[in-house]
């Protein structure tokens, strides 16, 4: 035998109203348990919330159509409020509010790019004086290379001939 667990209970509540309304949406409305007044269902309803719960019959009481809470899965349309009016006063505050506003976000965005150019060009720059490096590196021992070979050649050439 499972132990009682309202969380459970509640989840299972959740997904059965879920699921009816989904096939009241999929279905007209039938003549029987919908054919009722809505006085009749509210005292129905608040009738089975002031019955006694038992752990294998417990369910959340049934929500009444002004106290329904948004849960969600529910999809809830944004309300659209009317702005209100400003005034001068109420302009040029908002006025400094932005440019205060856009200061500290060009601020911010000044010091990002400072930061990231920084290493940017840090880590270019340190690849280019490497690719620099090397190359000069490769051209130097080439012509100290030559400049032996010639230096060897020349000295052979001048023991040889006088011989």
């Amino acid at each position: 035998m499972s132990e009682f667990n309202p969380l459970v209970q509640r989840v299972d509540a959740l997904l059965k109203r879920h699921h009816e309304q989904v096939e009241e949406t999929r279905s007209e409305p039938s003549v029987g348990a919908h054919s009722q007044a809505p006085a009749e269902l509210h005292s129905e309803a608040r009738a089975e919330t002031h019955a006694e719960p038992s752990a294998e019959t417990w369910a959340p009481p049934a929500a009444e159509p002004e106290d329904d809470i948004p849960v969600l899965t529910d999809v809830v349309e944004p309300v659209n409020l009317p702005a209100p009016a400003l005034g001068l006063q109420d302009h040029a505050l908002a006025e400094q509010i932005g440019n205060a506003v856009l200061e500290r976000v060009l601020t911010e965005l000044d010091q990002t790019l400072e930061q990231r150019l920084g290493r940017t060009i840090s880590d270019l720059l340190d690849q280019a004086v490497q690719g620099v490096r090397a190359d000069l590196s490769i051209g130097v021992r080439e012509m100290v290379r030559e400049a032996l070979a010639k230096a060897i050649a020349r000295e052979i050439a001048e023991r040889v001939r006088p011989a």
